[in-house]
């Protein structure tokens, strides 16, 4: 069997540009050759380790890695498939308890960290007598008692397991989602194709890395195709603003639309033509990870010329659905099916199978080479989330025109809102609210009520807090807009909404926010 494309392709882009300087953080700048000497002598430090520790049974040994979302981490990530183990990454921020539970879920065989996430790390390795391999912060060369390495022993092969992609944990506890090499592959080159990727390509990197956006969409397509990757490790708008208006500027911008948000902000504060003039040289600007308010479209367009390339994914399927890259796109809209994959739409009161193709709406259900078989040790999971044919539930309701375009609608646990007969979209009604002047954010729920079921409930953040708005000139302005079942009854101010890593809306937190005050 080959090896996985990912390791082949990094082989590859390092003998062709060797010293070339193409990834660049915290003031340095390194070669994709660095990564794979780097990689390789970890893989060296590792085997050993998983020769050891491989837990018994037929599962590959797992590396676990908390490391700052810089250089070392690609280190840390090449370096297990260099050493044919499926590589967990955990967020270098989170507290212990959410640590514990990915490393006590995963069950690795080594732990890699670094200086500044060694407390953690060290605690809960010790706590599960698991072998800790400590990295420099800096280039990750191995830290401590340096033992020859020969390099890699166990490359990957395209078949083998390749990482544990934890959910976000919105609805219970994150579950592991096994993606194998082939899953990589597919979606790195199905988006390297379908978004124009090149080698001349620059791309600032700044989402977390223990999700599949920054993974993925951004480091993976980036190391496929031997770009430039610019990682900012936090997002900062001003610093944003700055690297686009750069000598080295960033032709492909990826972000959710909290950061969009910010952007915009950011620019309308304090406007220059020269950030206007940098922003409309960008080859590309991709939106995902939640909905993309159409504001925030339209608002980015006036002020880069730039239309937003919309898409849809998550944790068990990769990206599946994109606006195209040359030909128009559509504000509000997802696009259509990326090469490979299948819809179905199930209506979600009765499951019955809606029309393969043209307009219906419903829960999407997906299958292809981008979509996962199964979550980490979790049968029950697993089984309820696939129909028997194998099309995956994504519990997303969302609507297809008769040209097979699509549009999420929101999530049928928590985005549609049951209230006195009528099924509402959490998503339409804050597309609309969104509308006003002075609404900079706003998140809409539904609220428990004896009497509908539920009631429409919206927390928001003022743009300008100096002009209060009253209740009743909300009702009034939504009632001119927005059907009159949907208009929120329940109104909260707030300085910030509840939001993950992801920059997503946590509308459980938003929920319980809300009931404490009614």
């Amino acid at each position: 069997m080959s090896r996985a494309g990912s390791v082949r392709r990094l082989y590859r882009t390092a003998s062709e540009l060797q010293g070339a300087k193409r990834i660049h953080c915290r003031g340095k700048s390194f070669s994709y050759l660095d990564l794979t000497n780097r990689a390789e002598a970890l893989a060296g430090t590792l085997g050993p380790l998983l020769s050891r520790y491989r837990n018994g049974g037929a599962d590959q040994p797992r590396v676990a890695y908390c490391v700052p979302e810089t250089f070392p981490y690609l280190v840390a990530q090449f370096s297990s498939w260099m050493s044919s183990a499926t590589a967990v990454p955990i967020h270098p921020k989170f507290p212990a308890a959410e640590t514990d539970h990915v490393v006590g879920d995963s069950d690795p065989s080594a732990i890699i960290c670094t200086e500044s996430t060694k407390p953690t790390s060290e605690m809960v390795a010790k706590s599960r007598s698991i072998p800790l391999v400590e990295i420099s912060e800096d280039d990750g060369a191995v830290v401590g008692k340096r033992t020859p390495s020969t390099g890699p022993q166990d490359i990957s092969q395209a078949g083998d397991e390749a990482m544990l992609i934890y959910t976000s944990g919105t609805t219970g506890k994150p579950k592991g989602v096994v993606w194998t090499h082939k899953m990589v592959d597919y979606q790195a080159e199905t988006m390297s194709t379908a978004w124009g990727w090149k080698r001349s390509d620059r791309i600032l990197l700044f989402l977390p890395l223990d999700h599949v956006h920054g993974i993925m969409n951004i480091a993976g397509c980036a190391v496929w195709n031997g770009a430039e990757l610019d990682m900012m490790e936090v997002f900062d708008q001003q610093e944003a603003w700055s690297r686009i208006r750069s000598s080295s500027p960033p032709t492909v911008f990826m972000a959710v639309p909290t950061v969009y948000a910010r952007m915009i902000r950011a620019f309308e504060q304090s406007p220059d033509q020269k950030s206007r003039e940098a922003a409309s040289r960008l080859r590309l600007c991709v939106s995902g990870s939640a909905a993309l308010q159409t504001t925030y479209f339209r608002k980015w367009e006036e002020i880069t010329g730039q239309r937003i390339l919309e898409r849809y994914g998550m944790s068990e399927v990769g990206m599946a659905l994109s606006n195209p890259y040359e030909e128009e796109r559509r504000e509000g809209w997802v696009g259509k099916a990326f090469p490979g994959v299948q819809t179905r739409i199930l209506d979600p009161e009765t499951g019955a199978r809606q029309l393969e193709r043209g307009a219906a709406s419903g829960e999407l259900l997906l299958s292809g080479p981008g979509v996962f078989t199964k979550y980490w040790r979790n049968d029950e999971a697993t089984q309820k989330s696939f129909t028997d044919d194998g099309f995956f539930k994504t519990g997303d309701i969302v609507e297809r025109d008769s040209e097979d375009w699509f549009r999420i609608l929101g999530r049928k646990s928590i985005d549609i809102i049951k209230s006195a007969g009528f099924k509402i979209s959490a998503l339409e009604v804050e597309r609309q609210l969104l509308e006003h002047e002075n609404i900079a954010e706003v998140a809409v729920v539904g609220l428990p009520s004896e009497e509908f079921g539920q009631v429409v409930g919206a927390m928001i953040v003022l743009e300008d807090m100096s002009k209060p708005m009253s209740e009743r000139d909300l009702l009034e302005w939504s009632a001119a807009r927005i059907a009159r079942f949907k208009v929120p009854r329940v109104w909260k101010y707030e300085a910030k909404i509840p939001r993950n890593d992801m920059g997503k809306i946590v509308k459980k937190e938003v929920v319980e926010m809300m009931i404490r005050d009614l």
